[in-house]
């Protein structure tokens, strides 16, 4: 009995990591090969660089290194992230609030990008 209950846990960890659900947060950043590369609205006033295990923002000259600013909080910021061949999410969470950034893939040079499911920006790829 104890054998099945174990496999059973066992099977449904790794569907859920297989299917790209965030069981654990952390400070490390994987974001799709797809939307690696730096990322800019037509405005030139916002963009986002993505590396392997990284998110930067700049909007109007200030940039948030997510990463850093994840280590630097001392386990008061959560990151937890879903990703697919079309889209890439991660939620930014402290005690009181929480903020969702979506990236969802156009084509090889534009992607979608919301904050909270609201106001839709196109990036272009640098």
């Amino acid at each position: 009995m104890k054998k099945t209950i174990s496999l059973t846990l066992t099977l449904a960890v790794l569907l859920l990591m297989s299917s790209g659900c965030a069981l654990f947060s952390s400070s490390t950043f994987n974001p799709p090969s797809w939307i690696i590369g730096t990322w800019t609205d037509a405005a030139d006033m916002m963009s986002y660089e993505f590396t392997s295990d990284n998110v930067t923002s700049t909007m109007v000259g200030v940039t948030i290194d997510f990463k850093e600013t994840v280590d630097a909080s001392d386990g008061e910021i959560e990151i937890t992230e879903t990703s697919s061949d079309t889209e890439y999410e991660f939620t930014y969470a402290t005690s009181s609030a929480s903020f969702i950034y979506s990236f969802t893939f156009e084509d090889d040079t534009t992607i979608i990008h919301s904050l909270d499911g609201s106001t839709f920006i196109e990036l272009y790829k640098e």
